[in-house]
Protein backbone atom coordinates (compact mmCIF):
# COMPACT_ATOMS: atom_id res chain seq x y z
CA UNK A 1 0.00 0.00 0.00
CA UNK A 2 0.94 3.60 -0.61
CA UNK A 3 1.38 6.05 1.47
CA UNK A 4 -0.83 8.11 0.07
CA UNK A 5 -3.34 5.17 -0.23
CA UNK A 6 -2.59 4.02 3.75
CA UNK A 7 -3.40 8.09 4.66
CA UNK A 8 -6.93 6.97 3.15
CA UNK A 9 -7.75 4.80 5.03
CA UNK A 10 -10.78 5.69 7.32
CA UNK A 11 -12.39 4.31 10.45
CA UNK A 12 -14.92 2.59 8.24
CA UNK A 13 -12.21 0.39 6.41
CA UNK A 14 -13.07 -2.65 6.57
CA UNK A 15 -10.55 -4.95 7.99
CA UNK A 16 -10.01 -8.20 9.31
CA UNK A 17 -9.07 -8.88 13.39
CA UNK A 18 -6.54 -11.96 13.84
CA UNK A 19 -8.43 -15.50 13.48
CA UNK A 20 -7.73 -16.89 16.91
CA UNK A 21 -9.92 -16.18 20.04
CA UNK A 22 -6.94 -14.69 21.87
CA UNK A 23 -4.31 -12.23 20.32
CA UNK A 24 -1.25 -10.30 21.85
CA UNK A 25 -0.69 -6.82 20.99
CA UNK A 26 2.07 -7.13 18.19
CA UNK A 27 -0.88 -9.41 16.16
CA UNK A 28 -3.11 -6.83 16.49
CA UNK A 29 -1.31 -4.20 15.33
CA UNK A 30 0.06 -6.16 12.68
CA UNK A 31 -4.21 -6.72 11.59
CA UNK A 32 -4.15 -2.77 11.33
CA UNK A 33 -1.00 -1.60 9.69
CA UNK A 34 -2.61 -0.21 6.60
CA UNK A 35 -4.09 2.50 9.24
CA UNK A 36 -2.02 5.75 9.66
CA UNK A 37 -2.86 5.79 13.72
CA UNK A 38 -3.46 2.15 14.70
CA UNK A 39 -3.33 2.84 18.28
CA UNK A 40 -6.74 5.33 17.98
CA UNK A 41 -8.48 2.25 15.94
CA UNK A 42 -7.44 -0.10 18.85
CA UNK A 43 -9.19 2.63 21.57
CA UNK A 44 -12.27 2.37 18.89
CA UNK A 45 -12.36 -1.55 19.02
CA UNK A 46 -12.17 -1.45 22.72
CA UNK A 47 -14.64 1.53 23.43
CA UNK A 48 -17.15 -0.27 20.63
CA UNK A 49 -16.66 -3.90 22.68
CA UNK A 50 -15.31 -5.16 19.35
CA UNK A 51 -12.33 -6.36 21.21
CA UNK A 52 -11.59 -7.00 24.63
CA UNK A 53 -8.57 -6.25 26.99
CA UNK A 54 -8.10 -9.44 29.36
CA UNK A 55 -4.94 -7.62 30.46
CA UNK A 56 -2.18 -5.33 28.75
CA UNK A 57 -0.74 -6.59 25.84
CA UNK A 58 -3.43 -9.71 25.66
CA UNK A 59 -7.07 -9.45 24.10
CA UNK A 60 -10.56 -11.22 22.99
CA UNK A 61 -12.41 -10.83 20.08
CA UNK A 62 -16.05 -10.94 19.65
CA UNK A 63 -17.15 -9.43 23.18
CA UNK A 64 -20.55 -9.35 23.90
CA UNK A 65 -20.98 -12.76 21.98
CA UNK A 66 -20.43 -15.13 24.75
CA UNK A 67 -20.06 -18.31 22.49
CA UNK A 68 -17.05 -16.28 20.80
CA UNK A 69 -15.50 -15.44 24.38
CA UNK A 70 -12.72 -18.33 25.18
CA UNK A 71 -12.89 -20.38 28.28
CA UNK A 72 -11.41 -19.45 31.36
CA UNK A 73 -9.55 -22.43 31.10
CA UNK A 74 -7.61 -21.18 27.75
CA UNK A 75 -7.27 -17.87 29.06
CA UNK A 76 -5.58 -18.52 32.21
CA UNK A 77 -3.27 -20.57 30.14
CA UNK A 78 -2.49 -17.75 28.19
CA UNK A 79 -2.42 -14.82 31.00
CA UNK A 80 0.47 -16.14 32.80
CA UNK A 81 2.98 -19.22 31.43
CA UNK A 82 4.10 -22.07 31.65
CA UNK A 83 1.29 -23.03 34.00
CA UNK A 84 -1.37 -25.09 33.84
CA UNK A 85 -4.94 -25.47 35.97
CA UNK A 86 -4.91 -27.13 39.15
CA UNK A 87 -5.81 -26.87 42.93
CA UNK A 88 -9.80 -26.84 43.36
CA UNK A 89 -10.48 -25.22 40.12
CA UNK A 90 -9.45 -28.76 38.67
CA UNK A 91 -10.67 -30.62 40.99
CA UNK A 92 -14.52 -29.09 41.19
CA UNK A 93 -13.83 -29.58 37.11
CA UNK A 94 -13.28 -33.21 37.59
CA UNK A 95 -16.27 -33.62 39.87
CA UNK A 96 -13.81 -34.76 42.73
CA UNK A 97 -15.42 -31.97 45.18
CA UNK A 98 -19.08 -30.30 45.44
CA UNK A 99 -18.27 -27.04 45.17
CA UNK A 100 -17.40 -25.09 42.30
CA UNK A 101 -14.65 -22.73 42.01
CA UNK A 102 -14.82 -19.44 41.01
CA UNK A 103 -11.29 -17.92 40.72
CA UNK A 104 -9.30 -20.23 38.15
CA UNK A 105 -6.31 -21.58 40.24
CA UNK A 106 -2.50 -22.18 38.35
CA UNK A 107 0.49 -23.70 39.02
CA UNK A 108 3.62 -22.15 37.73
CA UNK A 109 7.45 -22.26 38.31
CA UNK A 110 7.71 -18.43 37.73
CA UNK A 111 6.80 -15.79 40.76
CA UNK A 112 3.34 -16.26 42.42
CA UNK A 113 1.29 -13.82 40.78
CA UNK A 114 -3.00 -12.45 40.50
CA UNK A 115 -5.17 -11.17 38.36
CA UNK A 116 -8.34 -9.32 37.97
CA UNK A 117 -9.53 -9.43 34.31
CA UNK A 118 -12.83 -8.66 33.08
CA UNK A 119 -13.58 -12.25 32.37
CA UNK A 120 -12.91 -13.42 35.74
CA UNK A 121 -10.32 -13.72 38.53
CA UNK A 122 -6.50 -15.49 38.30
CA UNK A 123 -4.29 -17.17 40.59
CA UNK A 124 -0.71 -18.34 40.02
CA UNK A 125 0.96 -20.72 42.40
CA UNK A 126 4.55 -21.35 42.28
CA UNK A 127 6.21 -24.85 42.71
CA UNK A 128 9.62 -25.61 41.91
CA UNK A 129 10.63 -27.00 38.49
CA UNK A 130 10.78 -30.88 38.77
CA UNK A 131 7.39 -30.75 40.93
CA UNK A 132 5.97 -28.50 38.25
CA UNK A 133 6.67 -31.25 35.42
CA UNK A 134 4.92 -34.15 36.69
CA UNK A 135 1.41 -34.83 36.46
CA UNK A 136 -0.08 -32.52 33.73
CA UNK A 137 -2.36 -33.14 30.61
CA UNK A 138 -3.48 -31.51 27.58
CA UNK A 139 -7.49 -30.49 27.07
CA UNK A 140 -8.89 -29.82 24.10
CA UNK A 141 -12.61 -28.13 24.49
CA UNK A 142 -15.57 -28.87 21.96
CA UNK A 143 -14.06 -25.80 19.80
CA UNK A 144 -11.24 -27.16 19.53
CA UNK A 145 -9.18 -24.99 22.14
CA UNK A 146 -6.30 -27.10 24.56
CA UNK A 147 -5.26 -26.19 27.83
CA UNK A 148 -2.91 -27.51 29.96
CA UNK A 149 -4.46 -28.79 33.28
CA UNK A 150 -3.21 -31.02 36.27
CA UNK A 151 -4.57 -34.62 36.33
CA UNK A 152 -7.07 -35.55 38.86
CA UNK A 153 -3.79 -37.19 41.38
CA UNK A 154 -1.27 -33.57 40.89
CA UNK A 155 -4.60 -31.49 41.17
CA UNK A 156 -5.17 -33.34 44.87
CA UNK A 157 -1.38 -33.13 45.35
CA UNK A 158 -1.13 -29.35 44.24
CA UNK A 159 -4.27 -28.59 46.63
CA UNK A 160 -2.03 -30.53 49.97
CA UNK A 161 1.05 -28.64 48.83
CA UNK A 162 -0.63 -25.50 49.45
CA UNK A 163 -2.56 -26.41 52.39
CA UNK A 164 -0.86 -25.52 55.78
CA UNK A 165 -1.46 -27.33 59.13
CA UNK A 166 -1.67 -30.86 57.70
CA UNK A 167 0.88 -32.16 60.10
CA UNK A 168 -0.54 -35.99 60.67
CA UNK A 169 -2.10 -38.72 58.69
CA UNK A 170 -5.36 -37.52 60.76
CA UNK A 171 -5.11 -33.94 59.66
CA UNK A 172 -4.48 -35.08 55.97
CA UNK A 173 -8.02 -37.61 56.03
CA UNK A 174 -9.87 -34.98 57.37
CA UNK A 175 -9.06 -32.14 55.34
CA UNK A 176 -9.79 -34.37 52.22
CA UNK A 177 -13.01 -36.18 53.62
CA UNK A 178 -14.52 -33.28 55.71
CA UNK A 179 -12.93 -29.39 54.26
CA UNK A 180 -12.49 -30.45 50.64
CA UNK A 181 -15.91 -33.51 51.05
CA UNK A 182 -13.93 -35.14 48.27
CA UNK A 183 -16.24 -38.54 47.83
CA UNK A 184 -14.34 -42.00 48.71
CA UNK A 185 -15.14 -43.46 45.24
CA UNK A 186 -13.42 -40.63 43.32
CA UNK A 187 -10.12 -41.08 46.03
CA UNK A 188 -10.20 -44.80 44.80
CA UNK A 189 -10.21 -44.10 40.94
CA UNK A 190 -7.00 -42.56 41.75
CA UNK A 191 -3.29 -43.74 40.13
CA UNK A 192 -1.57 -44.34 43.34
CA UNK A 193 1.54 -44.80 41.09
CA UNK A 194 1.01 -41.31 39.86
CA UNK A 195 0.57 -40.20 43.06
CA UNK A 196 3.68 -41.78 44.26
CA UNK A 197 5.55 -40.26 41.53
CA UNK A 198 4.83 -36.75 42.60
CA UNK A 199 4.99 -36.82 45.88
CA UNK A 200 8.87 -38.21 45.56
CA UNK A 201 9.73 -35.59 42.98
CA UNK A 202 8.10 -32.79 45.50
CA UNK A 203 10.54 -34.37 47.84
CA UNK A 204 8.85 -32.15 50.77
CA UNK A 205 8.36 -34.15 54.38
CA UNK A 206 4.47 -33.32 53.93
CA UNK A 207 3.95 -34.41 50.65
CA UNK A 208 5.54 -37.84 51.56
CA UNK A 209 3.30 -37.84 54.38
CA UNK A 210 0.11 -37.30 51.96
CA UNK A 211 1.16 -39.95 49.96
CA UNK A 212 1.01 -42.09 53.28
CA UNK A 213 -2.43 -40.64 53.99
CA UNK A 214 -3.94 -41.54 50.40
CA UNK A 215 -2.81 -45.28 50.58
CA UNK A 216 -6.06 -45.64 52.55
CA UNK A 217 -8.04 -44.97 50.08
CA UNK A 218 -6.61 -46.20 46.98
CA UNK A 219 -5.94 -49.86 48.10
Amino acid sequence: MSINNRHAVTESTPFSLPSQPVFDYPTLMNALKQYKRPRDKVTKLLRDRTIMRVKKGLYVRNYGNTQEIPTKELLANLIYGPSYISLQYALSTYGMIPEVALQVSSITFKKTKRYRTPLGDFMYRSVPHPYYLRGIRLQTTEQGFSYLIATPEKALMDTLYFTNALRSLRDIRTFILEDLRMDKSSLAELDFLTIDEISSTARTPKLILCRKALEVFTQ
